[in-house]
Order: structure tokens, then C-alpha cells, then sequence
């Protein structure tokens, strides 16, 4: 009886090794499948301009900050539940390589705390320009429900790998291992450990542009993943997430948010691109 079960067992596994092994990958136009990345979440790179993305499944989680999260900001809140559809997210902050291929420019050229090279993040870059770089390539700008999602990656914590900011130098370039040692500029992407879907340098390094007008709260957001965008302001403001290498952990939790005029650039500022799946 043992033995039969056994077997039995066996030949259930060898049938799901053989399903996994066989399984298609998702078409996506203008993406070619490159496989999975270690943490099992299949990629994809953009035809075009040769990024590699991380495909996001769809889901519900919960955005913002319970109240008693430490560094939590009232703009965090209230907490609630949203339900985002699978897209693509670029696996790391969009690169100087990526950017000049599609734009032919280096706005971080001469600009304090810059470093350059093809897999340095493009920075100095505003909102404005991200949306010509959209426009060029076909991308997007993830809203600010989809970015949370794939930063927390299933995570309820301070940040995607739990709460203990002492490790978070471990994760992201933050003020504690840039500005207060002395190297005050930006460090190539991915140099960092990912978190559990694969993305690097989301807590941390540069400020991330998102699509929607900047609220001080979640009150009357939207619950399906789309990004905010019914401000009435004359110049409206734009949201940025994740914290910088300037900054330090409170400004770097998968809640934190900031905003900006569409205009500004500095040196802790860029951009991770997303695409929507049919």
C-alpha cells in the first residue's frame, strides 16, 4: 500500500514538472519572454529600448500605513484596499543607457551628485521628461497604486523584507551608507539585494515619478490600480515614491510618498517605467 502510494505520488509530481517545463509565457506585444528570475516571477524585455521587466501579477493588497507604523506621515492614509491588474515594471530604475539610446541627451551631465555611465540611474530627469521618454518608447509611468504593490511584493511591513531599519543598508542606498560617509552621489542600479518579486532599489537610491496628481490622502482614491489624475490645481503636482540615497529610512518604507511640480529635477530623482499587459 505504501509503496503504490509512493509511486503514485511520484508520477503527480513528474506531471507537474512536465506542465511547468512546457508552460508558454504570456504574450505580450512589443516584449520578448527571457524567462523567470530567481524569486520566480517571469520577465520580459522591451523590444525597443531593450529594458527588462518583471511581469506584476494582478492582485489586492492593502496601500498605505496603519497609524501606529513607525515614521508614518498622514499622508499614508487612510489605509485601504485596492486591486491592481497585472502589468509590466521595469526591473530597475530606468538606466542612463536606456535613456540616452531613446533620447539622444544627459541631463544629469555636469549636475551635482551625478555619475555616468550606461547603468547609472538617469536622473535629473522631471516629470515633463518622463513623459516624452513614454511617448517615444511606448511605455508609461506606473501609478502610485501599482508602484506600492510591486515595492511591498506581498509585504504588509515598513519595508519589503520586514521592519528592522538596521538592515535596510543592506536593500537601499540610503543617507547612512552615501552622505554621511561622504560619497554623495548615486551608485549603479541593481548593486543593491532585490525584493521578493526581483526589484531593485525600491526602497532607497533615487526618487521615483509616478502617474497621479498628488492628494495629501487616500480619501476618495481610486480602488482599481489607476492612477489618480482629477486635480484641480493651475499646476498640479506629481507624485514620487520609494526615498533616495539623500534620505534616511522613514522616507524610504513602501508607504512613504512625496510630490513635486512636473517641472522639478534634481540629483535623487528619476524614473522606473511600466507598461500595461493585454
Amino acid at each position: 500500500m505504501i509503496d503504490a502510494m509512493k509511486t503514485r505520488l511520484f508520477a503527480i509530481t513528474l506531471v507537474a514538472l512536465a506542465a511547468t517545463l512546457t508552460a508558454q509565457p504570456r504574450t505580450i506585444p512589443g516584449f520578448t519572454p527571457t524567462g523567470s528570475n530567481p524569486q520566480g516571477r517571469a520577465e520580459y524585455r522591451h523590444d525597443a529600448t531593450g529594458i527588462v521587466f518583471i511581469l506584476v501579477p494582478g492582485g489586492t493588497f492593502r496601500m498605505g500605513s496603519p497609524e501606529d507604523e513607525e515614521g508614518r506621515f498622514p499622508t499614508e492614509g487612510p489605509l485601504r484596499t485596492v486591486t491592481v491588474k497585472p502589468f509590466l515594471l521595469a526591473k530597475t530604475e530606468l538606466t542612463q543607457g536606456a535613456w540616452r539610446a531613446a533620447m539622444k541627451s544627459a541631463p544629469w551631465r555636469g549636475v551635482n551628485y551625478a555619475r555616468w555611465g550606461e547603468s547609472f540611474p538617469a536622473t535629473d530627469i522631471s516629470w515633463d521628461d518622463t513623459q516624452a521618454f513614454c511617448k517615444r518608447t511606448g511605455l508609461r509611468a506606473p501609478s502610485e497604486a501599482e508602484w506600492e504593490y510591486a515595492c511591498r511584493a506581498g509585504t504588509t511591513t515598513r519595508f519589503s523584507y520586514g521592519d528592522d531599519e538596521t538592515i535596510l543598508g543592506d536593500y537601499a542606498w540610503i543617507e547612512a551608507n552615501t552622505w554621511d560617509i561622504g560619497e554623495r552621489y548615486v551608485r549603479r542600479v541593481a548593486s543593491k539585494k532585490p525584493n521578493p518579486w526581483g526589484f531593485y532599489d525600491m526602497h532607497g537610491h533615487v526618487w521615483e515619478w509616478c502617474e497621479d496628481h498628488w492628494h495629501p490622502n487616500y480619501e476618495g482614491a481610486p480602488a482599481d490600480g489607476s492612477p489618480r489624475l482629477d486635480s484641480k490645481a493651475r499646476v498640479p503636482m506629481r507624485v514620487q515614491r520609494g526615498g533616495s540615497w539623500l534620505y534616511g529610512p522613514w522616507n524610504c518604507r513602501s508607504a512613504s510618498r512625496i510630490r513635486n511640480v512636473p517641472g522639478f529635477r534634481n540629483g535623487h530623482l528619476g524614473f522606473r517605467p511600466a507598461c500595461s499587459v493585454p
